[in-house]
């Protein structure tokens, strides 16, 4: 009934863009593990092991991390939306930095495993406050992201973390993204979180790079637009 004899296939790839831009606004605001889409059809995490690969009826886009939801509350919704438009905005989309970063913050919240998170954070961190800023990437690069995000950060009104916390906090990650990368022992660091306090998870201590990422974003996009 009412369908047309000669119905005409929509334009493809119309919600691309704006499902990303959501995606991307979703991530700086709420944080968690949001990704564009589940598969139609996907049988419960916990019925098959994950990483079969595509086939006729297992979608290869990522599910998102139950133990990590993105909630979005009543009071982050005008935040959303206000992103959401910044980042459409010409002078965002043309800073090849911005897009480098903002790609890698959605792709490390759609991992799974912690220290894969902490390499795409950390490339996020260098972009943010070395190649933006326009500083040499010297044997310094550590120093110079430290002293960008204590500068930019420490009377941030969400994080209220005083510029030594979010030092140490930056710094025993660059030490654990060093670790990983060159095949060291990532047990010989005491892990803290933003607060200082001590804990035997490196999830917690990659959760709290990221929120100090998502504000640096956040920031960033504002005095991008308004420049």
């Amino acid at each position: 009934m009412d369908v047309p004899a000669q119905p005409t296939t929509p334009e493809a790839g119309t919600l691309v863009e704006p499902a990303s831009r959501l995606v991307a606004a979703l991530r700086l605001v709420c944080g968690g593990s949001v990704t564009a889409t589940r598969a139609i059809r996907c049988p419960p995490d916990d019925d098959f092991p994950q990483g079969l690969g595509p086939t006729a009826s297992l979608s290869a886009l990522p599910t998102f991390d139950e133990d990590r939801p993105t909630i979005l509350g009543r009071e982050q919704v005008e935040a959303a939306r206000e992103v959401y438009d910044l980042l459409a905005h010409p002078a965002v989309r043309e800073d090849r930095g911005l897009q480098t970063t903002l790609r890698r913050l959605v792709l490390a919240g759609a991992d799974r495993v912690p220290t894969d998170r902490l390499i795409d954070l950390i490339v996020c961190a260098e972009v943010l406050f070395i190649k933006l800023p326009g500083l040499p990437a010297d044997p310094r690069k550590q120093d110079k992201l430290v002293d960008g995000a204590t500068t930019l950060l420490a009377d941030d009104p969400v994080l209220q973390a005083p510029p030594e916390r979010i030092e140490a906090l930056l710094r025993l990650g660059y030490r654990l993204r060093n670790d990983e990368m060159h095949g060291d022992d990532p047990s010989r660091q005491e892990l803290h979180t933003l607060t200082g306090q001590p804990t035997d998870r490196l999830s917690a201590v990659v959760d709290d790079i990221e929120r100090v990422l998502r504000r640096t974003l956040v920031q960033l996009l504002s005095g991008v637009v308004e420049q």
